[in-house]
Formats: structure tokens, C-alpha cells, sequence
């Protein structure tokens, strides 16, 4: 729809909040929704508590402004929470709308912005059922969900563990892949990559004891492990109490984003709990082999073991050794479920998740009575005052309808 020359128009602020701008999942994903919607025309804001805004770990483009809390008022007064839900009420009170992720954000965001008709969306990015929190934290979740506009999950389970109230304002966005399709196949190798937080989560442990159960029945295979964490040196200990030295290779933090997916190999997810498994995905895209728990939330929607992936059952050391041997024996079975994960990364192709989300926005945007409808031509996004809207439903990629409690949670095998 185009709007007349002679009606008030303007560009719609969106504001995307998060703790930090590191090397985390909703980091990237924030990044890539920037961009996303700095090119559609939406005015972009990058607003995290700690972090670099000159050194953001995933870049953004120009459009893009940062800003951080510790960069502007300093470490203490980010640290502070009364600080924090000021700053971020100075900084919001003229977006049209703040997207929050995680459950403290979602929170503070939600304190901040009362009163201020700030339109919102609350995303969930991790498992809220296993996640440690402080009680205040958890205490607080259900003000932040009700008084959101939308409120996104990434996964059916995330979903349906909402309160039934609140999943009635839920719309499910998987998490997206760069196009899986980009690089020529080449045959995953038979060493063994890992990618997490270092953790009790991400179950690293788990993956050294199958490390050396393996090695012990005759099938030592390489492991690199990146990343960073309160763990390190309690994993780097087990490694050497496992005689694992010479096979296990702690790399930290990948120096670039998605290094560690330069050459495919097998990919082991050993994870307790996830919200979304993005670096699951990823592998999968980029040609691996993958080995994964089944683990709440994720990997169950997201492979089909046997198929494209191989599922295993969650602090199991054996079953997980038995999977990496049949990897390490069978170069035609790595090939194959390889070639098969390519074709299911597709179903996540950041094209199609960030119509997605801008979808979401958009309703977001545009579904109270009274309030300005958005357009979307090909001038980009502006908003129009003083229309009565009624809230955009579009198909979601995979099935589904975007608005709808019954949204298709992944695109469908």
C-alpha cells in the first residue's frame, strides 16, 4: 500500500534490547535482525547493558546505532538494576517499540518502558524451566509476558511451557541459518567439533567421558571445543584426568564469527538444556555430521535421528561414545546424514525467518485500535498516524500462522 504525498509519514524506532554484545546466540541473532530492518528502512537501535559499542562481537551496519550502559555511565551503575531500568526508560521513551530478550531484560525493559506507550515484544531465548535465575528474576516473568505485545518463542516446548494465558500472545520464530547452500559440500571429516558456553549446561563433561569411551574401544578421535566459560579449567581437568591430552584441544572463542564451521566434520551438541540451539543449526548448514542430545528445548524439532543428525540420550557418555563410533567408522553414513542436515538447514534460511520476524514487528506495531498503521513498500518501512488497523496475519514460511497459538514451532520435516 502506498501512502499519499501529503500524509505525515515517518520511518517506525525500533529499539532491540539484550544484556551485552558478545559472542552469544541472541547477540547474532539481534545482529541479524538489524540489519534486516535497518535495510527494510526501520529506524535501529542496538541497546545492551555491557559491551563495546565501537567492538560489537557480530557487526552491524552503519544505519545501525549502539549504545551500551557500561559505555555511557560506567561498569557500576550497569551493575545497578534502579540504574538500569532508568537508563533504559531515558533511552526507549521515543521508540515505537523495544524487543527484549532473556528473562532479566524482559523484565527491566518491561519496568522501563510502563506508562510510556512503547509498544513490545518479549523473546525467551533460553530454557526458563532449567535455567538458573534469581528468584526476583522468576518472581517478575509473568508481569513481563503479560504486559507484552507479543511475546516470541523459539520452540513449540518453550511454547507450550508458557502459562496458558500467556501463550494466547505467543508467536514462535525459529532461529535463522546463513543460506546452508552457499559453500560446495565437501565430505565431513572424522573429527569431532563442540561450540558452547563453558558451562554446566552445555554438558562438555558428558562429551570428554564419551571422548574417552571411544578412544578405549579403539577409535580415538580429535576434539576441538570453543569456548569460553567458569568451567575451563574444572573440563580442562577432567581432559587430563582422562588421559585426554593429546586428543582434546580447548580453542576459546572463535576470533571471527562461525570460524569454527570452515571445515565440516562431526558435530557434537552434549547440552542438559537449550532455548534454541543455534550453533546446532549452524553445524547443519555448514555441512557437519551432528551428534546431539535430546535435550529440552530444540534438537527433538529441529533432527530426525537417523536422518540428517543423530540423537542420543542426555548424560549418557556410552550412548553418545556408541554414536561417535558408528561417525567414525561409517564415512558413507556421515556423507549422508551431512548431505540430508544441508537440505533441513534450508527450512531455517535467514530470509525466510527474518520475514518472520519483521511479520511479528509489524503486528506488533500496528494491532491496537487507534494506533498508526506500518507499510511496508518498496521505500521501506514508515509508519502513517492516525489509522485504524487490523493486526497483519501473514503464513508463516514453513505452515502456520504467525499471530496464531498454533504456529508451526520449525519449519516442518
Amino acid at each position: 500500500m502506498t501512502v499519499p504525498h501529503d500524509t505525515e509519514r515517518r520511518r517506525p524506532e525500533v529499539a532491540l534490547v539484550q544484556a551485552g554484545l558478545g559472542s552469544g546466540g541472541t547477540e547474532k541473532v539481534l545482529a541479524r535482525l538489524a540489519a534486516h530492518l535497518a535495510g527494510r528502512g526501520y529506524g535501529i537501535t542496538m541497546v545492551s547493558i555491557h559491551g563495546d559499542p565501537q567492538a560489537p562481537y557480530y557487526p552491524v551496519p552503519d544505519t545501525v546505532h549502539l549504545r551500551s550502559m557500561e559505555a555511557e555511565r560506567g561498569a557500576a551503575a550497569a551493575n545497578s538494576t534502579r540504574q538500569r531500568i532508568a537508563w533504559l526508560r531515558m533511552v526507549l521513551r521515543d521508540r515505537d517499540l523495544a524487543l527484549s530478550c532473556l528473562t532479566k531484560i524482559n523484565v527491566q525493559t518491561a519496568l522501563a518502558t510502563a506508562g510510556l506507550g512503547v509498544r513490545r515484544i518479549a523473546s525467551e531465548r533460553n530454557n526458563f524451566k532449567r535455567q538458573k535465575m534469581n528468584p526476583l528474576w522468576r518472581w517478575s516473568m509473568p508481569f513481563a509476558l503479560a504486559t507484552a505485545d507479543r511475546v516470541v518463542m523459539q520452540t513449540a516446548a518453550a511454547r507450550d511451557a508458557l502459562p496458558r494465558w500467556a501463550m494466547r500472545r505467543s508467536v514462535i520464530v525459529p532461529n535463522p541459518v546463513p543460506d546452508p547452500n552457499a559453500a560446495a559440500f565437501e565430505a565431513p571429516t572424522n573429527q569431532i567439533v563442540a561450540v558452547g558456553r563453558l558451562t554446566a549446561q552445555k554438558g562438555f563433561d558428558t562429551l570428554l567421558r564419551a571422548l574417552a569411551i571411544a578412544r578405549d574401544r579403539g577409535h580415538p578421535m580429535p576434539l576441538t571445543l570453543y569456548g569460553v566459560g567458569e568451567l575451563r579449567d574444572q573440563l580442562i581437568g577432567l581432559s587430563r584426568s582422562l588421559n585426554l591430552q593429546e586428543l582434546a584441544h580447548f580453542a576459546g572463542r572463535s576470533k571471527v564469527p562461525h570460524g569454527w564451521a570452515n571445515r565440516p566434520s562431526i558435530f557434537v551438541l552434549s547440552s542438559r538444556f537449550e532455548g534454541f540451539p543455534n550453533v546446532l543449526i549452524e553445524a547443519m548448514a555448514a555441512g557437519f555430521a551432528v551428534v546431539s542430545t535430546r535435550c529440552d528445548w530444540g534438537p527433538s524439532e529441529i533432527v530426525t535421528s537417523g536422518t540428517d543428525g543423530l540423537l542420543v540420550a542426555m548424560d549418557d557418555p556410552d550412548a553418545m561414545a556408541d554414536a561417535l563410533i558408528r561417525l567414525h567408522e561409517d564415512t558413507a553414513l556421515r556423507a549422508r546424514l551431512a548431505t540430508s542436515a544441508r537440505v533441513r538447514a534450508a527450512d531455517y534460511a535467514e530470509a525466510r525467518v527474518m520475514e518472520h520476524w519483521e511479520s511479528v514487528i509489524v503486528d506488533a506495531l500496528t494491532s491496537r485500535i487507534s494506533g498508526p498503521s506500518l507499510h511496508t513498500t518498496g521505500g521501506g518501512a514508515h509508519l502513517h498516524n492516525g489509522s485504524t488497523t487490523q493486526s497483519p496475519v501473514k503464513e508463516y514460511p514453513g505452515g502456520g500462522r504467525v499471530a496464531s497459538t498454533g504456529s508451526a514451532p520449525c519449519p516442518p520435516r
